[in-house]
């Protein structure tokens, strides 16, 4: 046998080494990295910390929250009514449900602002808290527009269309009185009442709140009409709201001829599509028939003017020929 020289030898021993060596290899792979303990160990101290302060900020805002609702210095002392024409602060403040003494925070606004709502001659209402007892109730009263006669019985009937809940037949003011409302427009309200009482609730109130209820624009009356088409189902609030802006402009019109103060305008009648108005004392009937109305008026002051010494001696001022709109027919008595 021949002994391997001396290359041979150093490779078979390299050979044999080889193996040894790959092993040891693969288990140096499997170590973890350096440092990556430490990391992980940040990491998990910071999630520690974040969690613990967001734990700490909800106690310490529990405890700031119980201490606002309890502490002294923010009950409320302090209630301011702004925009009160005819009711009483007292009254808005009743409406609205708070009182003296109770916690500033514990009042929501928003609650109080559709309480005070509630109240039939209240339009709009705002409700803001002022540091630390303080409470503002701003409020926009509606604006009587004409006695609506329902029913036999006077309704007071704001410029949008509501029904005042009740009024006090002491105090009188200077608007005509309505008849020959479309049928269903309109509803028996209750008894005559101090504005300044406190409102009842009934179902007409929901349904006008809510608008549930709805009225047929058959186009029943020259007042009525609201631009829908014939038929066509309308809310009864939006239909009221029709019905008063169209009064509201007839008046603005026997305004702005200057009729409100030489002649005064005691009764406006609805006939189906047509207008009688009942003005001056002895009264005098003005046939304006139907719209526009601007420019019969305006006939209308041209013969008051004429016969201002005479108004007695007239009877009926008729403006409603359709053929001849110019023309003016008059009946003495």
């Amino acid at each position: 046998m021949i002994a391997p020289s001396g290359v041979n030898a150093r490779r078979a021993s390299q050979a044999a080494r080889q193996p040894q060596a790959s092993g040891a290899q693969e288990r140096e792979g499997r170590r973890w990295p350096v440092g990556f303990g430490v990391k992980l160990a940040l990491i998990a101290g910071c999630a520690a910390a974040v969690i613990g302060l967001g734990v700490g900020l909800w106690q310490a805002g529990e405890w700031l929250e119980g201490f606002m609702r309890r502490a002294p210095v923010f009950a409320l002392s302090d209630i301011r009514v702004e925009g009160c024409e005819r009711l009483s602060e007292a009254t808005v403040v009743q409406a609205g449900g708070v009182a003296l003494g109770q916690n500033l925070f514990a009042i929501d606004g928003a609650v109080v602002e559709e309480a005070v709502l509630q109240h039939p001659w209240i339009r709009k209402a705002q409700a803001r808290r002022r540091l630390p007892n303080g409470l503002d109730i701003i409020i926009e009263e509606r604006t009587p527009l004409a006695y609506l006669v329902v029913q036999g019985l006077p309704q007071l009937m704001a410029d949008d269309g509501a029904l005042l809940a009740g009024f006090s037949l002491d105090e009188r003011f200077d608007i005509p009185f309505v008849t020959g409302a479309p049928d269903g427009l309109f509803e028996l309200d209750s008894g005559l009442e101090d504005p300044s009482a406190e409102p009842r609730a009934d179902s007409r109130g929901a349904a006008e709140r809510t608008g549930t209820t709805s009225l047929v624009a058959a186009g029943t009356s020259p007042l009525a009409a609201s631009g829908r088409a014939s038929g066509s189902a309308v809310p009864l609030q939006e239909a009221r709201q029709a019905f008063a802006d169209r009064l509201a402009a007839l008046l603005a019109d026997y305004a702005r001829v200057g009729l409100r103060r030489s002649t005064p305008l005691q009764e406006i009648h609805i006939h189906g599509h047509s207008v009688r108005l009942l003005v001056s004392d002895p009264p005098v009937q003005v046939e304006l028939g139907e719209p526009p109305y601007l420019d019969k008026l305006r006939r209308f002051k041209r013969v008051q003017s004429a016969a201002s010494k005479d108004m007695g001696a007239l009877r009926t001022v008729r403006l409603d020929n359709r053929r001849h709109p110019a023309r003016v027919a008059l009946t003495l008595n």
